[in-house]
């Protein structure tokens, strides 16, 4: 059965993708059938589904601002599925989400939570706009615990405040931003352009990321590189190797966020991670990257058998 709807899944997607819609089209998967909606149907797919479900998107303009109501999960095409507005979190009942929320889409808007929740989970995402993962209002606070990003790319600011407990894995993100955070979060295999602490009083812990400015005191770092020539006293086997976000007269993370040196470069001046690998995005167990793994039609045969007149379809789906 499980094999059966990756089939129809991946032709059901080949066919969506192949007219190059300028509106995307969701499909819901909901006990083993398959529902699709038209165009810029994704709220009527929300509004249909159920806890557990998942919902494919097409490439595709998702227009206006969509609520994720219900622990379910949404499954971009890649980057070519974009949701033209915000995306706001609104689950009743403090629930524990398992596993992840968001993968593999462009999303305009701002991705807000304004109701506490449990394992926010968020993958292959590019946000063009803020990730703001706080209420905005210190008098009517929520919580995000267990908060986990990873090989996502978000080109504003990462706002920081409701997360009580955290980790941000292998990112890109032009500023972090701990307004009124009130547990301390994780940041590893990250680069950064910008580093910033907020108001609240606990700093994040970042490790085997790259800045391309100067870390700060408010915050803790073991093994990171810094674009500027001095440490925090706050730092832990950290390479202060630039000047004014330079390295060897070049930017240290260009304006995509990607470090000038390479691998090997990295390794060669020893700016090694506390695995082994090298600082930044391109080291740890799963490198940056914003291409989404879809499965695809690796292999077909058609035979005629005669003397059953039946058409025999053989399919080898998988993901390459």
């Amino acid at each position: 059965m499980k094999k059966l709807f990756l089939l129809v899944v991946c032709l059901m997607m080949v066919g969506m993708q192949s007219v190059k819609a300028q509106v995307g089209i969701a499909a819901l998967h909901h006990e083993g059938k398959v529902t699709v909606f038209g165009e810029d149907k994704l709220a009527n797919a929300i509004e249909t589904s159920v806890e557990g479900d998942s919902i494919y998107l097409s490439e595709g303009h998702f227009l206006g601002n969509i609520t994720v109501n219900k622990a379910i999960h949404l499954i971009g095409s890649g980057q070519g599925t974009i949701i033209d507005g915000d995306v706001t979190i609104s689950i009743d009942n403090t629930p524990t989400l398992e596993g992840y929320l968001l993968t593999g889409m462009h999303i305009i808007g701002d991705i807000i939570p304004n109701k506490s929740l449990n394992g926010l989970r968020i993958s292959l995402c590019y946000f063009t706009n803020y990730g703001r993962l706080k209420s905005g209002n210190a008098s009517d606070r929520i919580t995000v615990s267990d908060l986990y990003i990873e090989r996502s790319h978000c080109a504003k600011t990462m706002y920081l405040g409701e997360v009580e407990s955290g980790n941000l894995y292998s990112c890109k993100i032009y500023q972090v931003y701990n307004y009124y955070q009130t547990g301390r979060t994780t940041l590893n295999h990250c680069n950064f352009y910008t580093d910033h602490q907020g108001v609240g009083q606990i700093g994040y812990f970042a490790i085997n990321c790259i800045f391309r400015e100067q870390m700060t005191t408010y915050n803790s770092y073991q093994n990171c590189l810094s674009g500027y020539s001095a440490n925090p006293s706050t730092a832990e086997n950290c390479w202060p190797a630039g000047s004014n976000g330079r390295i060897d007269g070049v930017e240290l993370l260009d304006d995509n966020l990607n470090c000038s040196l390479s691998d090997e470069e990295l390794r060669t001046r020893g700016y090694i991670a506390t695995d082994g690998s090298v600082v930044g995005i391109t080291g740890g167990d799963a490198p940056f990257t914003l291409d989404l793994a879809t499965p695809k039609v690796l292999e077909h045969h058609i035979e005629v058998d005669k003397a059953t007149r039946k058409l025999n379809v053989t399919l080898r789906v998988g993901v390459e």
